[in-house]
């Protein structure tokens, strides 16, 4: 019997590339138009990425990341998450907090998240991400090895059909949110789901939906911060006055 071929690496010896060029391989094979997005361009670190799909009234983001600190090694880094953002919330948000703006409340921007990624997704997807396939260099010493970065690419690719497309092709409307996450979804528990500024933007969505708890919510909600307030914690008072400002802005919209 014939020994087993043993089929080498496939290296690219002392090929170098610049990070636009790296992202322009990873871009083709995700195949991004055809899976239906756009990449963001502008203010992202250089290893940095952002893909986003819309639909409808509802924006589905994918961030992620590589390690990329020269041509000479470059692996993917750790940082893999994908949410939606609705426009809508995200510019009442910018309006009344702008980014550059120092308080209890973080200045958002118009990318912010409003439904994170299934935490039962995450252990899931970590658990893809750190092996060992995942991880492995596909620039090393200078040496760009194509099958490694297929390989890489590949397990991406994989993790955005199985996961994130489904997730964006459920939450497809700010009503499917208001109705079957908020509605259904104990207070204590959103903030593993809708990140950031939990009840600002449960509250937003609340409005803009027209749920019949809202008024109930926000009667409730004023009453516990004021309640901390008055037992002595007063760090809330300027979380209290912002919320103040966005019920304001809330009761002006028909």
């Amino acid at each position: 019997m014939e020994p087993a071929l043993i089929m080498p690496e496939i290296l690219i010896h002392n090929m170098t590339m610049n990070i636009s060029e790296i992202k322009v391989k990873i871009y083709n094979q995700f195949d991004v138009e055809a899976l239906g997005f756009k990449v963001v361009d502008g203010k992202l670190n250089a290893g940095d990425f952002i893909l986003l799909r819309e639909r409808n009234e509802i924006t589905g983001k994918i961030f992620f990341s590589i390690d990329y600190r020269n041509d000479l090694s470059v692996n993917w880094g750790y940082s893999f998450y994908y949410s939606i953002f609705v426009p809508r919330v995200n510019a009442i948000l910018v309006d009344l907090f702008p980014k550059n703006e120092i308080g209890d409340v973080e200045g958002v921007d118009e990318l912010e998240n409003t439904l994170f990624m299934p935490p039962h997704d995450f252990q899931l997807i970590r658990q893809l991400l750190d092996a060992p396939a995942s991880i492995q260099n596909f620039i090393e010493e200078g040496k760009y090895y194509e099958d490694r970065f297929v390989q890489t690419c590949r397990i991406r690719k994989e993790i955005i059909e199985r996961f994130a497309l489904p997730f964006f092709d459920r939450n497809t409307t700010l009503k499917f949110i208001n109705d079957e996450i908020i509605d259904k979804t104990p207070l204590e528990k959103m903030n593993e789901i809708i990140p950031g500024e939990t009840v600002f933007k449960i509250i937003i969505i609340m409005r803009l939906c027209g749920n019949n708890r809202y008024d109930e919510f926000v009667t409730k909600y004023k009453n516990r911060i004021v309640n901390a307030i008055q037992s002595g914690a007063t760090k809330y008072e300027s979380y209290y006055q912002k919320l103040e400002k966005l019920l304001e802005y809330l009761n002006k919209i028909s």
